[in-house]
């Protein structure tokens, strides 16, 4: 059995290396290579309370999809938001 002290499931991605404490490897193992992002969009809640339950949708949406990522984005005309980056036009609409 494997125990992790994770906190966050941010902390743990996909094709991240399990070692052993004693002897923890020098890299990670080849292999995987991250989805690169290819169509980017601009996400913007209707009100700037919903913000918070707009990042929690979007965390959990992450856990489901190891290919999607978002970053926080600020814009002067529509306040805070997110962009969101997905594998293209397919993936961005089934989202």
């Amino acid at each position: 059995y494997v125990i992790a002290n994770i906190r966050e499931l941010a902390d743990v991605t996909i094709g991240d290396t399990i070692t052993d404490y004693a002897e923890p490897a020098a890299k990670p193992l080849p292999g995987y290579k991250k989805p690169m992002q290819m169509v980017f969009s601009d996400f913007y809640p209707g009100t700037n309370t919903d913000y918070s339950k707009l990042r929690e949708a979007f965390d959990k949406l992450t856990l489901n999809d190891a290919s999607f990522s978002f970053s926080p984005q600020n814009s002067p005309a529509l306040g805070f938001g997110f962009r969101c980056g997905f594998l293209g036009l397919l993936h961005m609409e089934i989202i």
